[in-house]
């Protein structure tokens, strides 16, 4: 490890990995609308009956 590493802070890490986690929070509720928009247009998607 690097000098300048050792003085980082636990809070820097943590605002670090904010970005990458709000981003992965937004693509799973695009994913959920797109597949509830899906489900209720088509009235027939993942419906196994």
């Amino acid at each position: 490890m690097l000098a300048f590493q050792k003085k980082l802070s636990n809070i820097f890490y943590l605002l670090i990995g904010f970005p990458s986690t709000a981003m992965g929070f937004a693509l799973s509720i695009q994913i959920a609308v797109l597949s509830w928009i899906l489900r209720t247009k088509s009235g027939a998607l993942w419906r196994w009956q």
